[in-house]
């Protein structure tokens, strides 16, 4: 899914709409990260989706949060990636930590709850390069794996357009290279 982020909530769920006419669904606030969550389903089967992030008030202030507070207001600004696996463990152990790659990888468990108040957890890979390679900071995708839970996009009731295509490039060499192949 595709991540983007914004200052202020409320006035990028607007900017959104004005661009789509799709109105994003508010999902949850993410304890911990303090930001709220938005998302819009892309048409298809591929269960692929648009998030927006901005800073929560009600949240104590983290890092992101305080990123996302310096973006121009109205701006909806692309901040991230993820890919959906079930292999997350398997290539922690081997890939993503291997010589080859060095990266560290944080392993969460999200808890949310759904709009009927029912838990709904998954994990979160973090990849990040030990040292070296600054620009695929950026770059690496997060993982997700959402175990038995449904995948977001088959409960959102806001769909804008497809999703064609998405393209990341990285100078030969890069860490980006080996962990997306």
């Amino acid at each position: 899914h595709i991540v983007l982020g914004a200052c202020d909530f409320e006035a990028a769920m607007d900017t959104f709409e004005e661009m789509t006419g799709v109105r994003p669904v508010a999902i949850t606030s993410l304890n911990g990260l303090g930001i709220k969550s938005a998302r819009v389903a892309f048409e298809g089967d591929e269960c692929t989706y648009l998030e927006i992030v901005a800073p929560d008030p009600k949240q104590s202030a983290t890092t992101l949060a305080d990123q996302l507070s310096t973006l121009e207001p109205g701006a909806l600004v692309p901040v991230h990636y993820a890919i959906r696996t079930s292999t997350g463990e398997q290539r922690k152990s081997s890939l993503w930590t291997s010589s080859a790659c060095k990266l560290q990888v944080d392993n969460i468990t999200m808890v949310a709850a759904t709009e009927e108040g029912m838990p709904w957890k998954w994990d979160l890979y973090i990849l990040e390069q030990e040292q070296g390679d600054d620009l695929a900071a950026g770059l690496l995708p997060h993982f997700l794996y959402w175990k038995d839970d449904l995948h977001p996009c088959q409960t959102i009731s806001a769909v804008v357009g497809t999703l064609d295509r998405v393209t990341i490039q990285a100078p030969q060499g890069s860490v980006v290279h080996k962990v997306l192949d």
